[in-house]
């Protein structure tokens, strides 16, 4: 093959691989998007709950701090008093109450966990509301102690 020849299929294998990356990439993009949106969504409707099953944490109590508490917000998680009343009572095992607070500062950022009298927002987690009505507009419970309510300030 002379040096023109190869040259010219050279130019010609360059055009076609821009002609097929020109064809192929938007729709790998939009494939891409579509699949980041479908993960962003299983994380609040159902994918949480394959992390906090394993610490046997509610899942719809998990899912409603996510959806309730806005990005950049503050909270406190509040737990029953002690390990032998949430086991006793809620059925709660210290596994649960060690892993709760963690598990839900690396879930709820941007959000931020700081001490219940600062918090913004208060996600209770078969802990006592009563302290909490009068200055506390609840959002969400579910008839087992579990809560989330917005702190009026």
């Amino acid at each position: 093959m002379t040096a023109t020849v190869r040259r010219l299929v050279g130019v010609v294998l360059v055009a076609v691989s821009a002609v097929v990356l020109g064809l192929r990439l938007p729709g790998t993009f939009r494939s891409f998007n579509d699949e980041a949106a479908a993960n962003a969504k299983r994380a609040v409707d159902g994918g949480v709950g394959y992390s906090s099953d394993s610490l046997d944490i509610n899942n719809d109590f998990v899912a409603e701090a996510l959806e309730a508490v806005p990005a950049g917000a503050s909270y406190a998680v509040l737990m029953p008093p002690t390990a032998h009343v949430a086991l006793a009572t809620y059925g709660i095992s210290s596994l649960t109450l060690e892993a709760l607070p963690n598990y839900m500062q690396t879930l709820m950022l941007p959000r931020r966990q700081v001490p219940p009298d600062r918090a913004g927002w208060i996600l209770c987690y078969a802990c006592d509301t009563s302290p909490w009505d009068g200055r506390t507009t609840w959002v969400w419970k579910n008839g087992q102690a579990d809560a989330i309510g917005k702190v009026r300030q």
